[in-house]
Order: C-alpha cells, then sequence, then structure tokens
C-alpha cells in the first residue's frame, strides 16, 4: 500500500519563508557594518570640529554645519563676506503647511546662530 504525504500546510510554508527572511536580512545587514569604523571617515569630518580650519569666519561656519534643526532640513545659508558673516533663511527649505508660522525654522537659524557665536 502507498501512503502519500501531506503537503505542506499554508501555515509551515510562511514559517519557512519567515524563517528565511529573518535570516537573510541579517546577511545582507553584515557587509554594511564593516565599511566605517566606529567615528571615521569621511561622513563624520564635520564633528572633527574645528578640523583643519584656521580662519574664524570658516570656523564659525561649520559649526553653524552641526546645528540642529527642524527635520533636519538645515533651512539656512551662510555667507563669508569681508567683513561679515550672513546668516540667511532659505524659504525653499521650510516645512510648508507642517511649519506654517515658520516657528521650526526660526528655532534652527537660532541654534544656527548659538553654535557660530560659541564657536
Amino acid at each position: 500500500m502507498v501512503t502519500k504525504e501531506a503537503p505542506l500546510s499554508r501555515r509551515d510554508i510562511l514559517k519557512v519563508l519567515g524563517l528565511l527572511g529573518l535570516s537573510s536580512g541579517d546577511l545582507v545587514a553584515m557587509p554594511g557594518c564593516g565599511v566605517y569604523e566606529a567615528e571615521q571617515g569621511a561622513p563624520f569630518e564635520p564633528w572633527d570640529f574645528p578640523g583643519r580650519e584656521t580662519v574664524p569666519e570658516r570656523v564659525a561656519a561649520r559649526a553653524a554645519l552641526l546645528a540642529s534643526s527642524p527635520h533636519n532640513t538645515q533651512p539656512w545659508a551662510i555667507g563669508i563676506l569681508p567683513t561679515t558673516l550672513e546668516l540667511r533663511a532659505r524659504f525653499d527649505r521650510n516645512l510648508g503647511a507642517m511649519d506654517s508660522l515658520r516657528r521650526e525654522m526660526h528655532i534652527g537659524l537660532g541654534c544656527a546662530l548659538e553654535n557660530m557665536v560659541i564657536a
């Protein structure tokens, strides 16, 4: 007498696919872990403050780069002129309806200005 094996149930197939998905996710993420050593490399250069800069205006501009900004938009532009530094709002980088009164933009400008003053 020939016995037939029961086919895999839908639940068994989903279990196998779930385990494969979990294990393959780790394998895909692992190569990316070795790209940069901790806190080194080009993405971390702005945090090497003040770095190799010696011009006070450029040191202040680098400090403004590290300031907190609303939703990481950095809605400002810095102008380095012969006698002054200009910190200007960039309205093309505002949050639109999310910040209709420009409150968060002004807070971000204040953070950039304070970083420039501290530097």
